[in-house]
């Protein structure tokens, strides 16, 4: 019983830190600076944790991780840990919950791996420096996509395509 108190405690008071470092305009959507952009080495708003939302799916969708899985939750309102990502300055994604990275296999297969700055698919960049377009540096022209049915994977970037497109919030 102590334990589920102390873990209510501390995730209350995660939520309560972030809800008062972060705001999201009901315009998010729309908002051109809400596009995620690859922070430069040393950025200190690569410290922030945030939730990722793509713009090719409903606006309470947001990237998840149940260390390896990603996928696309919905009814995200940032309550749940595993929601929670920060971009660092060396290109690593890591997940808050599982502090575990993202990764890429050929194909396009996204997962979490320990984050290991050695590992080059664990480095990613905004694809042209397009801002929301997140790009795998060594399987370079794969940028991460998602579906509504919950899926995320790797798919050729296609400015085009509005599902691969991610935004912070």
């Amino acid at each position: 019983m102590r334990k589920r108190r102390f873990s209510a405690l501390l995730i209350g008071l995660f939520a309560v830190v972030t809800m008062s470092f972060t705001s999201v305009t009901a315009s998010a959507a729309a908002d051109p600076s809400s596009l995620v952009v690859a922070p430069k080495q040393g950025d200190v708003h690569a410290q922030a944790w945030y939730l990722l939302r793509n713009n090719g799916l409903p606006a309470e969708m947001c990237l998840a991780n149940h260390h390896p899985d990603l996928f696309m939750f919905g009814g995200c309102t940032g309550q749940y840990l595993d929601q929670y990502w920060q971009w660092f300055g060396n290109g690593q994604i890591q997940n808050f919950f599982s502090g575990a990275c993202i990764a890429m296999h050929p194909g396009g297969r996204v997962f979490t791996h320990p984050c290991t700055p050695a590992y080059q698919d664990q480095i990613w960049r905004n694809y042209r420096g397009i801002a929301g377009m997140i790009e795998n540096t060594y399987h370079a022209g794969w940028c991460i996509a998602a579906h509504a049915d919950g899926a995320v994977f790797g798919y050729p970037c296609t400015p085009a395509y509005a599902d691969q497109y991610w935004r912070a919030a």
